[in-house]
């Protein structure tokens, strides 16, 4: 008899198990070999944060919505402490601790007190009246002037009134037509332009500033000489009022003049 030692399973159906360790979740996978190795689970599990991760996007969440909703400058300051005030006597804080002095013809009996008393208010009252009533008699109110007279005075030396007839006002605005008015304007407009110019050159501290200067003065004269003199002449000639209107233009130039002219001083000193 023949004992057979074999393996007693058929060489297709040995199984071989071979365990591999699956990073990130330590999963271990079992395979059978043959014809067809199929395996036998997946490793497709999803990582979960933590929870102390979570918390800490929760709160970082939390500042930025909080520094997107609120703001400081609109929040309501913050009450502050005041201190208590602790009177003595409650009745000298409200009535006020002042004396009356002795030479007051309203002072009366109550006069040297610390303290006043309601007694003291009404004969104060009374003393005041009295004193009214002795200026309206004795004193200088007597040769006031009546509110009708009063009224009729102020109207007579008003413009315009009895008493102002030779010096009444009107605009300057109103004498004249609006072409003068536009003839007004483009000598400012020129005049301003160039006094601009002559005084940027001040104080004229290089020989370039101190052409400029000498040829602004010398245009400055002959715009007085050729533009506004003949305007100011003309409206001698039309109108009764004349140069009135080119007052300020005349006061510029002559600054700017008085300006040249303790320049040029200050030089012949120093030579």
């Amino acid at each position: 008899m023949v004992m057979n030692t074999s393996n007693p399973n058929p060489p297709g159906d040995q199984t071989k198990t071979s365990s591999s360790v699956v990073p990130n979740n330590s999963a271990i996978s079992t395979t059978k070999t043959g014809t067809n190795s199929i395996p036998s689970s997946t490793s497709n599990e999803v990582v979960r944060p933590s929870p102390l991760s979570e918390d800490s996007n929760n709160v970082i969440n939390r500042k930025r919505l909080l520094e997107k909703t609120e703001y400081e400058d609109l929040e309501q300051a913050p009450v502050k402490k005041t201190t208590a005030l602790n009177l003595a006597k409650v009745d000298r804080y409200l009535s006020g601790p002042t004396t009356l002095s002795n030479t007051s013809p309203l002072a009366g009996n109550s006069a040297g007190q610390s303290e006043i008393s309601p007694q003291s208010v009404l004969q104060w009252r009374q003393n005041l009246a009295s004193e009214l009533q002795g200026w309206a008699t004795n004193g200088d109110c007597k040769d006031i002037l009546s509110a009708r007279t009063a009224v009729s005075a102020l109207n007579d030396l008003s413009p315009g009134g009895a008493l102002m007839k030779a010096a009444r006002q009107e605009l300057l605005a109103g004498q004249y037509p609006d072409s003068v008015q536009q003839d007004l304007k483009i000598l400012y407009g020129s005049l301003s332009e160039l006094l601009r110019h002559f005084w940027a050159c001040f104080p004229p501290t290089t020989p370039l500033l101190q052409e400029k200067a000498i040829k602004m003065h010398d245009t400055l004269q002959k715009y007085q000489a050729k533009k506004l003199r003949p305007f100011e002449n003309e409206l001698v000639r039309q109108y009764s009022s004349g140069p009135k209107i080119t007052v300020h233009l005349n006061r510029m130039l002559a600054a700017a003049e008085r300006k040249f002219s303790t320049w040029q001083q200050k030089l012949q000193s120093k030579r």
